[in-house]
């Protein structure tokens, strides 16, 4: 999950396509985008994918302290479906997020020296495209680190 936007543009009078909007629909052909079976195989993919970070982190809650970090939308997603109602904290920096609660968890939004302080066993990094840089920030940190994409990874 990624934010995004869509515009659409409406008009009584069809106009000819865009060389970009050519450029998409072929890309969206190839992909077979348009095509039932390309979304099944994705939500199964998606769900398998949830169904094993569910598990693994189901399991580990049971002997050791787990963190997310990020809150974003994409923050939210992962710990509702994976049902992460165990988590300690969400650690954000943002000062419009740190102070208030994961929606569906209740999980609190914390500022990072919450996280120092709190020193948890596992970081489950939320904003997997960011992880290098979240750990660069992080190096203190000595326990365990995850992103659940592409793969569910540990380091």
């Amino acid at each position: 999950m990624h934010g995004g936007s869509l515009r659409v543009c409406a008009s009584r009078k069809a106009k000819p396509l865009s060389t970009g909007a050519e450029q998409i629909l072929k890309y969206e052909e190839e992909k077979k985008l348009s095509q039932l079976a390309t979304w099944q195989s994705f939500a199964h993919d998606s769900l398998r994918r949830i169904g094993i970070v569910r598990d693994v982190f189901g399991s580990l809650q049971k002997n050791y302290r787990i963190w997310a970090y990020g809150a974003a939308g994409k923050a939210t997603m992962w710990v509702n479906a994976c049902k992460m109602d165990y988590l300690g904290g969400v650690v954000d920096s943002s000062p419009l997020r740190a102070g208030k609660f994961m929606p569906g968890t209740h999980t609190p939004i914390v500022f990072p020296d919450a996280f120092k302080a709190a020193a948890p066993d596992y970081m489950f990094v939320t904003a997997w495209n960011y992880a290098d840089l979240i750990r660069s920030k992080e190096s203190w940190f000595k326990g365990t680190w995850s992103v659940p994409l592409p793969d569910l990874r540990f380091f």
